[in-house]
């Protein structure tokens, strides 16, 4: 789970990246704090590492926004993070293939998604425009990822896989 909250009289935002167990009691919990704006994004867990990586957006100032990824290993201990730009000032959804690749599906406020994969050392692979917004993103055992896709009034299902051509 990923979240936001801000200080007294807004000085400072905080996120944080909290983390269950199989039978709902809490592993733990790591906050970030900035007296920029932070909003809390999407989360994922590596199954075969147990490796956390979350995806915040990060206002440096209006309009400049970025995204930070974070990645802490299973016992919650900080890997790295980077922050990439530009952000948007939409939502972030994140997923993790077997490899441990991670994909961020970062929703822009002019109905478009913006769809980057990193390596598991948080690497840029690539990225692909999208133009309609996401509500999430999901990757299959076959490295394929899927969306349900909005735009204008049309809602639908997406699946594309990152090694064939964009429509």
């Amino acid at each position: 789970m990923c979240s936001q909250t801000h200080g007294p009289g807004n000085a400072t935002w905080e996120t944080a990246t909290t983390v269950f167990a199989s039978d709902g009691t809490h592993s733990f919990t790591r906050t970030y704090s900035a007296v920029n704006w932070l909003y809390g994004g999407g989360a994922a867990i590596d199954p075969s590492t147990g490796d956390i990586y979350s995806a915040i957006r990060i206002r440096w100032e209006f309009p400049d926004e970025r995204m930070m990824l974070i990645k802490h290993n299973s016992s919650g201990t900080l890997q790295w993070n980077i922050i990439y730009a530009p952000s948007s000032n939409g939502e972030h959804y994140c997923d993790v293939d077997k490899y441990g690749n991670i994909y961020v599906a970062l929703v822009k406020s002019n109905a478009t998604t913006v769809v980057f994969k990193f390596n598991s050392s948080g690497t840029l692979q690539w990225q692909r425009v999208i133009n309609a917004s996401a509500t999430g993103i999901v990757v299959d055992n076959n490295d394929s990822f899927s969306m349900t896709l909005t735009r204008g009034t049309t809602v639908g299902v997406v699946v594309r896989s990152p090694y064939r051509d964009w429509e």
